[in-house]
């Protein structure tokens, strides 16, 4: 009788072990990815290009929400021998509103850590080096190019930094993701 019950026991545990193994599974592989490109094209106070160009990855944490790091980074020199460039590492959530449409509502906070090197020759001290934790948030829409494979984010980002795109607070952005 004891053997009886230990192997029923037994039994028991192995299922609840495995049928919680499956669904942890599933739930990890069913959860959608994606690796996108984001580029942030201005033109600073001295009319010199610059790029912005970030790259990120995301994992649906919960329906409709997507959460992962970033890496950015930007270098320019203008006409005047002035140079500039920064990195910045971070993380980012987004958010994705009306989901059974074509065109969705996108709201995306994120918190960075930047660390910039500088020289701006018209200052008493030119050379100007800076790390500091920032963050930013961004709003807008996301179109599906492809199967919902491909998708394209036109957003405006706001950032309270003052360095940030020739000290304007809101720019326009886009980002190419590729989803899987």
């Amino acid at each position: 009788m004891r053997t009886s019950v230990a192997l029923i026991i037994i039994i028991i545990i192995f299922n609840n072990l495995t049928t919680a193994q499956v669904i942890v599974t599933n739930n990890i592989f069913k959860n959608r990815q994606f690796v996108g490109v984001q580029s942030n094209p201005y033109y600073t106070k001295h009319k010199s290009t610059c790029q912005i160009i970030t790259l990120r990855y995301g994992i649906e944490a919960y329906k409709n929400i997507y959460v992962g790091p970033e890496v950015s980074g930007f270098f320019y020199k203008d006409k005047e021998g002035n140079t500039g460039s920064e990195i910045n590492a971070g993380l980012y959530a987004k958010f994705i509103f009306l989901n059974s449409m074509k065109i969705k509502v996108l709201l995306e906070p994120g918190i960075n850590y930047k660390y910039g090197k500088y020289q701006i020759y018209h200052y008493e001290n030119p050379d100007i080096s800076r790390k500091k934790l920032d963050w930013y948030g961004s709003a807008g829409i996301m179109v599906n190019l492809y199967r919902e494979k491909i998708s394209l984010d036109l957003m405006v980002k706001y950032s309270h930094d003052n360095l940030f795109l020739r000290s304007r607070r809101v720019v326009p952005t886009y980002k190419l993701n590729f989803h899987f």
